[in-house]
């Protein structure tokens, strides 16, 4: 019996001895597992890179980026930035803290907004504040004299050419003299065209205007609020080459035959 149990020991050992170690089968997969993932870490940087290169390229591409940072559209000439063009952005915002000045000078900041865009600035003049709370009217109120003279005073020294539009809300107008909101705009952004030719001495060759009634409206007519927002006058002040060139070319038109027109 004793024999029987050293034999089975023997065996035992033997069978041990000749395989390899449990630790060392661990180390070697744990060995295998890093040696992977590193691998993968080499391939996924590359792989990143590449698609990084693609994805600027494509960026560039769709929003038409150049190199410093430049950006051009098909069959415009790329400027770089020079000293006239920051005289231009520095004249812009001068412009526009003037018009400011005025606004808060003359207690309009709930009437009037003042936007600077690409080409020049939009004036929103709300139609209480140009007309009078008296729904209809079409006649400038003395009190928007001082920012009109301040206005047109601006669009002189920078030879601006000028788009007025005059707008309304979607209720009925139906009186005598604006049989709907067509003529009532019309005659409120004619009204300040000739006024800035009149007091403001501005040539009628760079000024323009037009009514759009209820028809392009910037809220919803669901409420006064939005309607007193619809209710508004429009000025674009746009630089151009005719405002440069207007000046130089001779009237289509005798003298006199405007001021009877206008006056």
């Amino acid at each position: 019996m004793a024999e029987e149990s050293r034999q089975n020991k023997r065996e035992n050992d033997e069978s041990e001895g000749g395989g390899t170690p449990a630790w060392l089968t661990t180390y070697c997969d744990l060995m295998t597992l890093m040696l992977s993932f590193f691998v993968i870490l080499v391939s996924f940087s590359t792989f990143e890179e590449g698609r990084i290169v693609k994805l600027v390229g494509s960026f560039r591409g769709a929003f038409k980026i150049l190199p410093g940072g430049f950006k051009t559209d098909p069959g415009e000439e790329v400027i770089e930035p020079g000293k006239e063009m920051l005289q231009t952005f520095r004249e812009s915002g001068e412009i526009l803290t003037r018009m400011r000045g005025v606004v808060e000078k003359e207690g309009l900041n709930q009437g009037v907004e003042l936007m600077m865009t690409d080409k020049g600035f939009e004036v929103f003049i709300d139609d209480y504040v140009l007309f009078g709370l008296e729904p209809g009217k079409a006649d400038i109120v003395p009190e928007m004299e001082p920012f009109l003279d301040e206005l047109a005073e601006i669009i002189l020294q920078k030879q601006y050419v000028v788009r007025i539009e005059g707008h309304t809300d979607d209720l009925s107008v139906g009186t005598e003299k604006f049989p709907s909101s067509w003529e009532l705009s019309t005659a409120r952004a004619v009204n300040i065209l000739r006024y800035f030719v009149a007091r403001g001495g501005i040539s009628p060759l760079r000024l323009s205007a037009a009514g759009f009634g209820k028809y392009l409206p910037l809220f919803p007519n669901d409420t006064p609020e939005h309607r007193a927002k619809n209710r508004r006058v429009m000025i674009h002040l746009e630089q151009s080459e005719l405002a440069d060139k207007v000046l130089e070319k001779e009237p289509l038109f005798k003298k006199g035959v405007v001021k009877d027109l206008l006056f």
